[in-house]
């Protein structure tokens, strides 16, 4: 199974809950989702893995929520 997923559904906790769930996903995710992903859209490039690093200082500055430990993960 791959779950499609929109615009609407991109979070932290939601992309943590897949990979640790083992799932696998495709999800559209607007330009300023994350800074990482702000970052790629404004390169030359045309595929790239983005390695996302969610620090304790990250969730508490960008409030996210039901995350409460450091989290890393990898975006295509």
């Amino acid at each position: 199974d791959i779950f499609l997923l929109d615009r609407g559904f991109p979070s932290v906790r939601l992309i943590t809950l897949l990979n640790g769930l083992g799932k696998k996903y495709v999800m559209r995710v607007s330009k300023s989702f994350l800074k990482e992903v702000n970052e790629f859209t404004a390169s030359s490039d045309i595929d790239k893995t983005i390695n996302i690093d969610i620090t304790k200082r990250r969730i508490a500055t960008h409030r996210i929520k039901d995350i409460h430990e450091p989290v890393n993960f990898d975006l295509r």
